[in-house]
């Protein structure tokens, strides 16, 4: 299956089992085919730019969640497995994921298994020491890294400046710095395939959209 039959089946799949009905999707106006494609570029657009990541590879989506970027990624025709430590989300990633993909909650399971690449989108930005957390992935066996992050956050009513507001955000968001980040890998020897994609996306807080930045890189 295409990147792109397997978005639209995405969209036709959790549209109907999330988000078309969701109550807080209705009462904020939430357009549910436009949160859909935002989730579904953070895979989209890395594809775009690196297909060899995401073609018939054993993927590890880190901070799985729902099951969305999961179940494109494993209707593109790769063996992946969802990875997320909230145990609140493990019953629906179960139900919505294909058949055939693995859901792990701890990281002890993860690191008995190898995968060729790494699919983690916006969960640096929830770490207290982002950097730290970052190299830490460098523990799990795999040969490529696709790492999605915050690159700062525009806020529409405050001049378009990039700035972070936690009293808007909420203070468990940290704002990462792409200079920081190849700095660690230059420290580690990665080579970096790709740090310059980057892209604004809408989000459900009236006034701020995120500047969403891709870093791909590979091990020696």
């Amino acid at each position: 299956m295409t990147i792109d039959q397997s978005i639209s089946e995405y969209k036709t799949f959790f549209g109907e089992k999330f988000y078309n009905t969701s109550p807080y999707f209705i009462s904020n106006n939430i357009d549910p085919d436009s949160y859909m494609t935002r989730l579904a570029d953070r895979v989209k657009k890395p594809y775009d730019v690196y297909p060899a990541a995401f073609t018939n590879k054993r993927v590890l989506d880190i901070g799985a969640s729902s099951g969305d970027q999961s179940f494109i990624l494993s209707t593109m025709g790769n063996s992946v497995t969802s990875f997320d430590l909230n145990e609140a989300v493990i019953p629906n990633l179960t139900e919505t994921v294909p058949a055939g993909v693995i859901v792990l909650d701890n990281i002890v399971g993860v690191k008995e298994n190898s995968y060729d690449t790494v699919f983690c989108s916006a969960v640096i930005t929830q770490q207290a020491n982002p950097y730290v957390w970052f190299e830490s992935l460098f523990d799990i066996d795999f040969k490529t890294l696709v790492l999605i992050y915050n690159d700062g956050y525009t806020t529409l009513n405050h001049g378009g400046a990039k700035m972070y507001s936690p009293d808007v955000l909420g203070e468990t968001t940290f704002l990462v710095e792409k200079a920081s980040l190849l700095e660690v890998c230059s420290s580690l020897g990665l080579n970096v395939i790709e740090s310059e994609l980057n892209w604004q996306e809408n989000v459900a807080i009236e006034g701020i959209e995120h500047i969403q930045t891709t870093l791909i890189v590979e091990k020696p």
